[in-house]
């Protein structure tokens, strides 16, 4: 897979650094109410390569139903999970489990991992996290530990996290041969101290300078859900539903559309006009330059 020269992209205060042992202390992710992070999303998908602002904060902590405290993202992340925790070794979200409709408990990333460790994370279209080993590495002119994960399966991303400062680099194939984007931490706000850039941007923005697909709302859903995306020039566009299997569920929209902001509505019926079953799936935007892809879960 070919990466992009970020260097080209951004200037990211990250200096790669040397091997260390793992002596943590408590606290492998920062996660306190009032924590913020904003980012750069570079499209390299697109001609040429556009860049969006994205923020999110934690806003309160909430008890789940297995007595664990979870912090509560204002907009998704990335990965489009809006809640968080993490013990002394491991990063988890709390989520929707399609085969016995339920909410759980899922683990995402064991960040004490040596070099080579492999972890069967299943999780969305990632089936496993390949750890890179723990390195010393300065950030924002702040020395952390970073852990950095390769993620493979029907999506395909690698993830780098910082000790102090949370998700630092996220790179997203989906299922291309190319990167697709880019996340590259521009500042962050932890613990009532700013690091970096950290200038005002909202989690939708609000004019459209890239082709965008925002996370559905609400998700999990029954039975309906709301898919909106933004359109930088007019142009041909289709959206497209997906099981987990890769076979088309439904084509929500093949038309020509208008440059901004666009939302469907889709009630779980599929082509042949039959409810479809509870599950994972996904929906992909295309359009005659760029293709983009996420996740949703139906809860019956």
């Amino acid at each position: 897979m070919k990466v992009p020269n970020l260097g080209r992209l951004h200037s990211l205060p990250l200096i790669l650094g040397f091997s260390i042992s793992q002596t943590f202390a408590q606290g492998l992710f920062p996660l306190q109410v009032g924590d913020s992070w904003k980012y750069t999303v570079y499209y390299l998908n697109q001609t040429p390569p556009a860049t969006v602002p994205y923020t999110f904060r934690i806003e309160r902590d909430t008890i789940m139903p297995n007595g664990r405290t979870f912090s509560v993202l204002d907009n998704p992340d990335m990965f489009g999970e809006r809640y968080l925790r993490c013990d002394s070794t491991y990063l988890y979200c709390w989520e929707y489990r399609a085969y016995d409709t339920t909410w759980h408990e899922r683990r995402l990333f064991n960040l004490r991992a040596d070099t080579g460790a492999v972890d069967t994370i299943n999780w969305g279209g990632y089936r496993t996290a390949a750890a890179s080993g723990i390195t010393m590495d300065t950030v924002f002119s702040q020395v952390t530990n970073v852990q950095k994960f390769q993620l493979s399966g029907l999506l395909f991303a690698s993830i780098s996290t910082s000790q102090r400062f949370g998700y630092l680099l996220f790179e997203y194939w989906a299922d291309m041969p190319e990167i697709q984007q880019v996340w590259v931490l521009d500042g962050c706000v932890i613990s009532d101290t700013t690091y970096g850039s950290v200038t005002s941007a909202s989690g939708l923005p609000q004019r459209p300078s890239a082709l965008t697909l925002y996370p559905n709302y609400p998700n999990p859903f029954n039975p309906s859900t709301r898919i909106r995306y933004t359109l930088p020039v007019s142009t041909h566009v289709t959206l497209v539903i997906y099981d987990i299997l890769g076979q088309e569920v439904i084509r929500l929209v093949d038309n020509t559309e208008s440059v901004g902001m666009h939302e469907v509505t889709w009630n779980g019926i599929s082509r042949n006009g039959q409810a479809v079953a509870s599950g994972l799936y996904f929906y992909r935007l295309t359009t005659p330059t760029a293709s983009l892809v996420r996740k949703m879960n139906l809860s019956r």
